[in-house]
């Protein structure tokens, strides 16, 4: 009965209002989370990301450029962020006006989620989109802190349906908004670069048209990125007098990836400005800082590869399992049946996607660093869908079997007792 009232209401009307339920709903929770914590409008802790970002912002607003004290262009830090949060301090320093953005991407995030879900199994399981946001406390992190995850699952997230889009229709506007996003992701958390590769490899194999048409999607998934991504890449190798067209961020926290401390803390990324790692930098101060923080941190990484080729080789699964094990209750629940999910999913175009992007994203934490499960929070909108399709074909499949699976696993009422 479930599944044909579910087929029913099946409608491409039914998905656009629970989508726009959905959107109104979670915007409600996020900022109603958010003023009862008192942090609509606080400034972020001191230490940390979040404090550089403020920095950067409050002299974009001020006119001063991309820079933390006015003077210094900063190179270790995309752009986006902190020109979204500089449009927000023109009349003033405001967090509240950030965080609204956030809460309101975030909904997005889960009203397209909502939509998907409605498209291919129906309206029912929507009823979980709720339950996995305040199971999964890391959604509302997100859209509270001062930082680029809310953003990154944004464009992920979007990029994520497109993709999905486009191996359903291909079609140059497809590619066209794929391509704007996949920019825009880049700008927003270097990191995901690396993915282009691996989604190149993913796409042409998903495509089911001819390899001339393959080569042209691709140019134009990948070409227009490039030359989007050319202004931010010429600027930086303009300011360092060197070749860093991605910054310098990467390079100068090579030895965090790679040392013996990143292997004792099995892969996890640490702080080398409060180690003292970088007292040793030269003081030759007709070189940029930056390109002297950097050409130390990956001579030391450097060396200590060659010396611990056996370490080298074990750091990444290291780094790839200090990141997805839970860190908490709400993460094991979606991870577990974001599994599920994805195996139920597999051979849809949704699930192939869904599986390049989670690989992209793996590959890339195996050459860098863990940092406690954040790594994971631009492929929420990912994991919560594959995991309400877990959950639904779990409660789907127990509820249609369950005459034999209570034959299977409970005694009969009426067993006899046996004395001691």
């Amino acid at each position: 009965m479930l599944k044909d009232w579910n087929q029913r209401w099946s409608t491409p009307r039914t998905a656009n209002v629970l989508a726009v339920l959905v959107f109104v709903g979670t915007l409600a929770f996020l900022i109603a989370y958010m003023r009862v914590k008192g942090g609509l409008d606080a400034p972020p802790a001191l230490g940390g990301d979040a404090v550089d970002y403020v920095q950067i912002a409050t002299h974009l607003a001020a006119g001063d450029g991309f820079t933390r004290d006015g003077l210094t262009p900063a190179v270790d830090r995309p752009p986006l962020y902190p020109w979204l949060l500089s449009i927000t301090f023109r009349s003033g320093v405001r967090f509240d006006l950030m965080r609204w953005g956030q809460a309101i991407v975030l909904a997005l995030v889960t009203s397209l989620v909502a939509r998907m879900l409605c498209r291919r199994i129906g309206p029912a399981p929507v009823v979980f989109v709720p339950l996995l946001l305040i199971a999964d406390p890391r959604v509302r992190t997100m859209g509270a802190e001062i930082l680029t995850e809310a953003l990154a699952c944004g464009l992920v997230t979007l990029l994520w349906g497109t993709l999905s889009k486009w191996e359903k229709s291909p079609n140059y506007r497809y590619a066209i908004v794929a391509a704007g996003t996949l920019t825009l992701a880049i700008l927003c958390r270097t990191m995901i670069v690396v993915w282009i590769p691996i989604l190149a490899c993913v796409t042409w194999m998903n495509w089911g048209t001819f390899a001339t048409d393959k080569v042209r999607y691709l140019l134009v998934f990948y070409g227009l990125p490039l030359l989007l991504f050319l202004p931010w890449g010429y600027r930086n190798v303009a300011v360092l007098g060197e070749f860093y067209p991605l910054g310098t961020q990467g390079a100068e926290q090579a030895a965090a990836s790679r040392s013996d401390e990143a292997f004792a803390r099995r892969g996890m990324w640490y702080n080398l400005d409060e180690t003292g790692f970088f007292d040793q930098v030269s003081k030759d101060v007709s070189r940029p800082l930056a390109i002297r923080r950097a050409e130390l941190s990956q001579a030391a990484a450097n060396a200590w590869t060659k010396q611990h080729p056996f370490k080298m080789l074990l750091l990444p699964p290291l780094r790839i399992f200090q990141e997805y094990r839970p860190h908490g209750p709400g993460d094991l629940f979606v991870l577990a049946f974001a599994a599920l999910g994805l195996v139920l999913v597999w051979r849809t175009p949704e699930g192939r996607v869904a599986r390049g992007i989670v690989l992209a994203q793996t590959l890339t934490i195996g050459m860098t660093w863990s940092v406690a499960g954040r790594f994971l929070y631009p492929l929420l909108g990912i994991l919560h869908y594959l995991a309400i399709i877990g959950l639904w074909g779990a409660c789907s499949a127990l509820i249609g079997d369950r005459q034999s699976v209570r034959a299977k696993l409970l005694l009969p009422d009426h067993q006899p007792e046996h004395e001691s």
